[in-house]
């Protein structure tokens, strides 16, 4: 019984979370596949879920812990039980090259904006009338 409940809860959240980040709503999204996450410890649940709240995470401009969270299903991909999983299904395979992707995109941003802050290389076109 409890693996039929288990199912419903995955399939039910996985549909209203994907509707709200379908719909611009990313923290009712976040919140819920955060709560996602604990139902299931298999790679094949976890590896997409992770990947989700890193991108939801993106969407609220929270780049720091989207970056930490991408970092997470690397760490979870190299862990002994996690490699099995993958090295079984070519979409884990998949969404951890686009995770790992994501991530090196966000440091290599984070990094532009931090040169751009400290050399003053942008600045605002003037706002004054000739």
């Amino acid at each position: 019984m409890k693996a039929i409940w288990a199912f419903w809860k995955k399939k039910t959240g996985n549909y209203l979370a994907n509707k709200f980040f379908e719909e611009s709503e990313f923290f009712n999204a976040y919140r819920i596949y955060s709560a996602l996450r604990d139902i299931d410890q298999s790679p094949s649940w976890q590896i997409p879920v992770l990947y989700q709240i890193a991108l939801c995470q993106e969407k609220l401009g929270n780049y720091v812990q989207a970056m930490e969270s991408y970092s997470e299903i690397e760490e979870f991909v190299n862990s002994e039980g996690a490699r099995q999983g993958l090295a079984d299904s070519k979409y884990l395979e998949f969404v951890f090259g686009m995770a790992k992707w994501r991530r090196e995109q966000l440091e290599d941003t984070r990094a532009i904006r931090q040169a751009v802050n400290r050399y003053g290389i942008y600045t605002l076109p003037s706002t004054q009338a000739n």
